[in-house]
């Protein structure tokens, strides 16, 4: 099946953000993130996850005739600290959340139940930021856009790093001097593929806050 961009040619600020709801990932994808949520006085704690998700239309059993209005399935589980590990968030990303709002359950390790999580959405908490993440802020916005007044302020051209998984591989890419103290890419290492980028001036408005993005 071929991937498309929904609007190639983005008119309005909610076009965008369809794009990037939208733009292609792979398949399936599994990644591994780190969170650091700072406090006043500058402490902070890390949490780590594992994120998985698949997209509907990549899965073997899905029929493109029949569609169903379900965009990926996702799930995200904490592996540290003790304290949080287990603990799973799952997720039923719909395409059209006005007419279908998102599935969510998380289970508790420590209680060993499962339950439903209908604050994973908008403004709801993101998972242990103590409260300073919405749900929203994950993967620099995800979820409905209807909340939110979007505006595109311009567009510009950039170039945008293309096949750059040699740039982690120390050899025979990378120039090394003085006994290793000090080294930068090979040529070889660096490829560049023009693109247009939109939104990068896209600014939305809701009611209660201000995002910048």
């Amino acid at each position: 099946m071929k991937t498309a961009i929904p609007f190639p040619i983005p008119k309005s600020g909610v076009e965008v953000i369809w794009n990037h709801i939208t733009r292609y990932r792979g398949g399936s994808v599994t990644r591994l993130v780190t969170q650091a949520t700072p406090q006043p006085n500058g402490s902070f704690s890390l949490v780590y996850f594992q994120d998985q998700f698949v997209f509907r239309d990549k899965m073997k059993d899905y029929d493109p005739k029949n569609p169903g209005n379900i965009l990926f399935y996702f799930k995200q589980k904490v592996t540290a600290p003790a304290r949080l590990a287990g603990g799973v968030l799952l997720v039923h990303e719909t395409l059209d959340q006005v007419k279908e709002p998102r599935s969510a359950w998380v289970y508790n390790a420590g209680q060993r139940r499962v339950r439903r999580a209908p604050q994973v959405s908008y403004d709801g908490p993101g998972t242990a930021a103590d409260g300073l993440r919405t749900s929203d802020n994950l993967d620099m916005y995800n979820g409905a856009p209807d909340r939110y007044d979007w505006k595109l302020e311009g567009k510009k051209e950039m170039y945008i790093a293309s096949d750059s998984y040699k740039l982690d591989d120390p050899e025979p890419q990378v120039h090394r001097h003085h006994q290793g103290r000090s080294h930068q890419p090979g040529s070889g290492a660096l490829r560049a593929a023009p693109g247009m980028a939109c939104g990068c001036h896209l600014e939305g408005r809701s009611a209660s806050h201000l995002r910048q993005a």
